[in-house]
């Protein structure tokens, strides 16, 4: 047996034999949420504020056993039928027009989706206005409505995990695939930005992302226990140029290739458009943290 990666982690042929003898023990892990945890003590697989990274092994277990590598015990529950689509309800429906400058809005707040009604909201007005729609995102993730005085919704966003390779990026960084796959928690991608149609307002979609920058390492701190130190977001080149994207700081790396976001290959048949790679430092000395050298770790 060889070494594999799955999940972006490198199983030695030694970790993988223990994980395939860990599936087997079925009196003591007989349920495959208790093979995942006992995998993720045993190989110390951890998430950056210290929890078992339970769900990142539950999707490696499967992998290995489509491989072949091991035989997991049945599902305990019968997976849910795929969601359907977005309902619309009067709240996100079309509004009067907005015009005018940014400072004629006043102070917009900006702050992260929790409420169970804007949750809800922030679905619809994606799902409805959105071009790419609503789209589910895994892993961490960090939603945000942008309001202005009068309580009026202005525009969304969403944050959640980056892309596992992206070449420009990778190179302006400068780092090793070691150090990428130990640190691409502390990049985060911005998957969502939408400026509702009815707001024509000069400069909101800079004055955002200045504001969404100044305020988003406190708030994934909050939520997740650490803070990224950099920013990125792909622009559908075909369609924008990425002026609010330029005018907020952010740097422009290139263009991708038209490979998906996990797409470590190139059998894909269904090329994506290709996208301007927009990254945005979130501290001055982020590349030193990024390429920082590597504690010695049981993996490794």
């Amino acid at each position: 047996m060889t070494a594999r990666r799955y999940s972006g982690r490198s199983f030695s042929a030694d970790e993988l034999a223990l994980v395939a003898a860990l599936a087997a023990d079925r009196d003591q892990y007989p349920t495959r949420a208790a093979i995942a945890r006992a995998v993720c003590a045993q190989l110390h697989w951890f998430q950056p504020d210290g929890r078992l990274k339970e769900m990142s092994c539950y999707c490696a277990l499967r992998a290995m056993e489509r491989d072949g590598l091991l035989t997991l015990p049945a599902p305990a529950h019968r997976p849910s039928s795929p969601p359907g689509p977005v309902p619309f309800t009067p709240a996100s429906a079309r509004q009067p027009l907005i015009t005018g400058s940014r400072r004629d809005l006043g102070p917009i707040s900006l702050r992260p989706v929790t409420a169970h009604t804007e949750v809800a909201l922030w679905r619809e007005l994606v799902a409805r206005w959105h071009y790419l729609g609503f789209r589910r995102h895994g892993g961490a993730q960090l939603r945000y409505l942008a309001w202005d005085a009068s309580g009026r919704p202005l525009a969304a966003m969403e944050f959640s995990a980056a892309a596992w390779r992206v070449a420009p990026r990778d190179r302006f960084l400068r780092w090793t695939d070691e150090q990428r796959v130990a640190r691409l928690h502390l990049l985060v991608d911005q998957s969502t930005f939408l400026i509702l149609p009815w707001v024509k307002v000069r400069f909101l979609a800079s004055s955002l992302l200045g504001q969404v920058t100044r305020r988003l390492p406190a708030d994934w701190r909050a939520r997740y226990h650490y803070a990224p130190v950099l920013l990125e977001s792909f622009v559908d080149s075909h369609r924008f140029f990425g002026t609010c994207y330029r005018a907020a700081g952010w740097l422009c790396l290139g263009e991708t290739t038209g490979r998906g976001k996990w797409d470590r290959h190139t059998r894909r048949t269904h090329r994506l458009p290709e996208r301007f790679i927009f990254v945005r430092p979130l501290r001055p000395d982020f590349r030193a943290v990024l390429r920082a050298p590597l504690p010695p770790t049981p993996n490794g």
